[in-house]
């Protein structure tokens, strides 16, 4: 009987400890995983980035507008890069995920778990807004302007996530709803494993789409005529940010669990440099113009779960996240992976984006209590904040 009792108290301490560490991670993403060391996982184990990231944002250089979004207000802000003024907040009704940018047409293509919105980011306007019939929820977005096609990643399960392709908004002629089901897809790349697709971008030279899946710490470079993966590179744990430089032929991976960035071949998949960066890479940049890479830290540990194989089978246990840095933002020189500067902040970083031309970085800002409030505008030659606009504020 009292062997009996210690089992129950001994479950019932597991169960507790497990419920305080979900709470606490907030971020993580409990999926399946592969076989490993010849047992199965019935769950487990990939961290992406903390709860109450981002927002985003995407930068229209030549059109001077800086798209962000921000799931805390079911809203879209556009800011006017030359007269550091935000145009009148739009709101869609649900928390947007992800935001992508036609320069072309200057349009933002923004996506919900459930909708798909056209603003002009000129006049800050919404074009229209329609539902997607995917049968999952939309988690992320990009564009590919050479093809003028959108990429959106797909949470399914419990069926294998997917990105799946569609005609760009250059034929979404206003008042007309486009079609988004598995019928009018060119391709649905479907990625098994647990995960969905955390982070897309697209390499505008070949047209390849590189696919970062958190949970299973993987970059999937996938054909964007085809959706045939060509390559799969193993990442650091908890990848959260990519940036890609076309004319180098690579790709920026910055990973929380190891604290560093990985700089990737595409045309291989291979590693070719990992650099350690401050704690917390939450966000990444790619200067094309000065080759420099701008990487976001917010100063915050997040460890990889422990995983231990007993009689009684898989034992999980999560270390707690916990403040290990202060905010910076590192410039790195894309050849060479050398640290060039560091620049401190004094709020928690969730977005990048830099206006080359103007020599400009523009950062998207949280404060301790996880709520979006403002965008700094920093030169990127010094490092120089010059100036600091609240969110949600037309000035």
């Amino acid at each position: 009987m009292r062997r009996y009792i210690r089992g129950w108290r001994r479950a019932i301490l597991f169960a507790s400890l497990g419920v305080v560490s979900l709470a606490v991670l907030g971020g993580a993403i409990w999926q399946s995983l592969p076989d490993i060391m010849g047992g199965h996982l019935p769950f487990v184990a990939g961290l992406s980035a903390p709860k109450g990231l981002p927002p985003a944002m995407a930068l229209d250089a030549q059109a001077g507008r800086l798209v962000l979004i921000d799931p805390g207000r079911n809203a879209v802000d556009v800011l006017d890069t030359r007269s550091g003024r935000f145009l009148p907040s739009l709101s869609l009704g649900f928390p947007p995920n992800s935001v992508a940018l036609d320069a072309r047409t200057g349009r933002a293509i923004v996506i919900t778990a459930s909708t798909v919105a056209t603003i002009d980011v000129r006049s800050a306007r919404l074009l229209q807004i329609f539902k997607g019939d995917l049968l999952g929820s939309l988690k992320a977005v990009a564009l590919d302007e050479r093809r003028g096609s959108v990429i959106a990643s797909v949470d399914r399960s419990p069926l294998p996530d997917a990105v799946v392709v569609f005609a760009g908004p250059r034929e979404w002629p206003v008042g007309h709803t486009p079609r988004w089901s598995p019928s009018t897809s060119p391709f649905a790349q479907a990625f098994s494993g647990g995960g969905y697709p955390h982070t897309l971008a697209v390499d505008r030279r070949t047209g390849n789409i590189l696919v970062i899946q958190t949970a299973n710490n993987a970059l999937h470079i996938v054909d964007g005529r085809t959706g045939k993966i060509l390559h799969i590179t193993a990442l650091s744990p908890a990848p959260v940010a990519e940036g890609v430089d076309p004319q180098r032929g690579t790709v920026f991976v910055a990973s929380r669990g190891s604290n560093t960035v990985s700089v990737i071949s595409m045309r291989t998949g291979a590693i070719l440099r990992t650099i350690p960066v401050p704690i917390g890479p939450s966000a990444l940049a790619v200067d094309e113009r000065t080759q420099h890479v701008f990487v976001a830290s917010d100063g915050r540990y997040t460890p990889s779960p422990v995983i231990k194989k007993t009689k009684g089978g898989w034992i999980i246990s999560v270390p707690l996240v916990t403040n290990g840095g202060d905010p910076v933002i590192t410039i790195l020189d894309a050849r060479s992976g050398k640290r060039l500067r560091i620049i401190p902040l004094a709020s928690i970083p969730t977005a990048i984006a830099v206006d080359s031309h103007a020599g400009r970085i523009f950062v998207a800002t949280q404060n301790s209590s996880l709520v979006a409030n403002a965008v700094l505008i920093l030169d990127s030659r010094n490092g120089h904040i010059i100036c600091t606009l609240p969110l949600g504020v037309s000035h």
